[in-house]
C-alpha cells in the first residue's frame, strides 16, 4: 500500500494595512518583517502577505518642503467592506493558496470584532482565521443572519396569510 504525499499549499498572511503601505506597527509590521509585505504598497498580494486597507493615506511636506506620504484616517466600514470583498473574491480565485486572516481593523484602527466579522461571511474554504475570538464573531454574525432570514420568511408567510384573508373577505362582500 503506498502513501500519497499531500502537498501543503502556500500560506498567505492577511493583515490590516493603510493605503500608504507604511507597515510600522501591529500585524502590518509583522507582515513586512516575516511575510514579505512591501513598504509603500497597502493593498493586495505581495510575496506571502495580503494587505487589506483599514486606514487611508495622506501627504505632508517635510521640513525641507519635500512631499511625503503618511498614514491617513481610519476608513469607514463601507470602504473596508469593499476591500474585504475584493480579498474574498481573490481568495476564491486562488484555490492553490491558503489565507490566514488576522482581525483586520480591530487593532490600531479601533473597530470591534462584531463590526468587522460580518464582512467575512461566505468566505471560501481556503480562508482561515488566526484569532479564535474573531472566528467566534464571524460564526455569531452567520447565526444572526440566519435568524434574520428566518424572521423575514415568517413575515412573508404572515403577509401572505393576511392577503388571503383579505381577498376572501373582499370576495364575500361582493
Amino acid at each position: 500500500m503506498s502513501e500519497e504525499k499531500v502537498e501543503e499549499r502556500p500560506r498567505i498572511f492577511v493583515f490590516g494595512s493603510n493605503l500608504a503601505g507604511i507597515h510600522g506597527a501591529g500585524s502590518a509590521k509583522f507582515a513586512e518583517e516575516k511575510h514579505g509585505a512591501i513598504r509603500g504598497i497597502g493593498v493586495g498580494l505581495w510575496n506571502n502577505s495580503y494587505a487589506i486597507p483599514t486606514k487611508g493615506a495622506s501627504t505632508f511636506e517635510d521640513k525641507n518642503g519635500a512631499v511625503k506620504m503618511g498614514i491617513g484616517e481610519v476608513l469607514d466600514l463601507g470602504t473596508i467592506t469593499n476591500y474585504v470583498y475584493q480579498f474574498l473574491d481573490f481568495a476564491e480565485s486562488r484555490p492553490d493558496l491558503d489565507f490566514d486572516v488576522v482581525p483586520i481593523g480591530c487593532g490600531i484602527s479601533g473597530y470591534k470584532h462584531e463590526e468587522i466579522a460580518p464582512m467575512f461571511l461566505d468566505y471560501p474554504e481556503n480562508v482561515f482565521f488566526l484569532d479564535p475570538e474573531f472566528e467566534k464573531a464571524i460564526n455569531k454574525a452567520e447565526e444572526d443572519r440566519e435568524r434574520q432570514e428566518y424572521k423575514d420568511w415568517e413575515e412573508v408567510a404572515l403577509l401572505e396569510q393576511q392577503d388571503k384573508e383579505f381577498t376572501a373577505a373582499k370576495a364575500s362582500c361582493v
